[in-house]
């Protein structure tokens, strides 16, 4: 919460700058389905989906669960069962049988009035990439490797494992930047990152994204067939971690700075707009 559009329409309400996404990409991106949708409907592959509203479930089950099996591509196990407008891999389940399916739509429905269920990739490599905001256009970060605990990311794995050298609690301070990866990997193809970095500026644009975001797909290794997977219009310490390693390296600071001037342009933009077209009643 407060990064799905809601803030975003305040701030606009209020004529107030801000950074960062605004209503619609921000919203867009808090809705998986809807922005797989979008992208998809540009070429970027995503993964096939049904969606399931909790009220459905509620009142039939069996037609939900014929839904879901009638889907193109999820018409066996294991399925991906995960909240449709969540963030930090909250709520996310494997399910390699009706039991378990039935126990992830559960789980999801304590948290969301939506799920979403996806083929599950079972031999997969996550990518991520950074899209920065700028005066001639967005530029993308190198890519990374996240490692999962447990062959998926998780909450814990985001926000409570402890880096590399890091001592304490368990309780990452640093957020995302203490998520255990592999930044710049020598060993991933070119053209693989290649890939990533160019579905990644080209949904930046799509979705009109401002600021500084964080694109994640993932790699099927079985096929080498790569898909978006989801946005961060607000990612985990600002990504930050992925543009000293870029080249040339982009300094904390130095980010902090464009995504502030990213605001003030576009509100200068704004600004110049004629709002008040006065009152004009319809007539025949």
């Amino acid at each position: 919460f407060g990064e799905d559009g809601c803030i975003q329409g305040l701030f606009e309400l209020a004529d107030v700058p801000y950074a960062g996404c605004g209503v619609l990409s921000s919203a867009a991106a808090m809705n998986k389905y809807h922005c797989k949708c979008l992208l998809h409907a540009h070429g970027i592959p995503v993964l096939p989906a049904a969606v399931v509203p909790k009220a459905a479930a509620q009142s039939g089950l069996n037609k939900v669960l014929a839904q879901i099996y009638g889907t193109k591509g999820l018409e066996e196990f294991p399925l991906f069962v995960k909240p449709g407008n969540l963030g930090s891999s909250i709520g996310v389940s494997r399910a390699k049988d009706e039991t378990e399916l039935n126990a992830a739509l559960a789980k999801v429905f304590e948290l969301d009035n939506e799920a979403i269920v996806e083929p599950c990739v079972v031999n997969l490599l996550e990518i991520n990439v950074s899209v920065l905001e700028g005066d001639k256009g967005p530029e993308a970060s190198v890519v990374e490797i996240p490692v999962a605990s447990a062959g998926v990311l998780t909450y814990e794995d985001k926000y409570m494992r402890q880096g590399k050298g890091k001592k304490g609690s368990g309780r990452s301070v640093q957020g995302m930047a203490g998520l255990t990866r592999v930044i710049d990997p020598e060993d991933l193809a070119p053209e693989i990152k290649a890939a990533v970095v160019r579905f990644a500026l080209e949904a930046f644009r799509i979705l009109g994204c401002a600021g500084v975001v964080r694109f994640d797909f993932m790699l099927d290794l079985d096929t080498n067939q790569l898909y978006f997977n989801e946005l961060n219009p607000l990612p985990g310490s600002m990504a930050h971690y992925l543009w000293v390693k870029s080249k040339p390296p982009v300094l904390y600071t130095e980010l902090l700075t464009r995504i502030i001037e990213g605001a003030c342009r576009r509100k200068a933009l704004s600004a110049g707009l004629k709002r008040d077209l006065g009152f004009r009643a319809l007539s025949g």
